[in-house]
């Protein structure tokens, strides 16, 4: 399926919980693992607000790389970072999950701290950009979901990555960015 085909579903899903005058109660389990929403801002309301904040960060989010065992963002990712920043100023209802990854080099352990500091230094910018802490949450996922299988440094850089994933209100928009900074 398509990265659309994908938003439109998940968007279609979320027409019933949007046509109430008041918010679903989304389950215990979710009520726990997620924070609360914030509405749509003035720059839209409703399923078409909703659907234009989804269709402009699945199309225009950036994923950002790092240097070997290293979590500090160059110029050309805090670029990248302050364009996510406008997006999620100008959709405040959308929440992100920033998810750190690391290449396969060191241990499990270490790849799961290194790809912490790599979300923990993408939020923190963009908290530095005014995006308030409602709409993000950070995730390592380590080495255990590689961009680019193999060994050798083309894969190595490919997976020393920040991305992101998009969470609409209550359901994940399934899939993470395909755009790229680096090959």
């Amino acid at each position: 399926m398509t990265r659309r085909v994908v938003v439109a579903l998940a968007i279609l899903l979320t027409l019933p919980t949007m046509a109430c005058k008041h918010p679903v109660t989304p389950p215990d389990e979710l009520a726990l693992r997620q924070p609360p929403v914030p509405p749509l801002g003035s720059n839209g309301s409703g399923v078409e607000g909703l659907q234009a904040a989804a269709e402009a960060v699945a199309d225009n989010f950036r994923r950002v790389h790092f240097a070997l065992d290293a979590s500090s963002l160059d110029a050309e990712a805090r670029e990248a970072l302050d364009r996510n920043a406008e997006l999620l100023a100008r959709f405040p209802a959308l929440r992100v999950e920033v998810q750190g990854h690391a290449d396969q080099r060191g241990t499990v352990d270490y790849n799961l701290a290194l790809g912490q500091r790599r979300a923990k230094a993408v939020v923190d910018h963009l908290q530095g950009r005014g995006v308030t802490t409602a709409q993000l949450r950070s995730v390592s996922l380590g080495e255990e979901q590689p961009l680019q299988q193999g060994a050798g440094e083309v894969a190595w850089s490919a997976n020393r990555r920040a991305e992101f994933r998009v969470l609409t209100p209550g359901m994940p928009v399934v899939g993470t960015t395909t755009a790229s900074l680096r090959p």
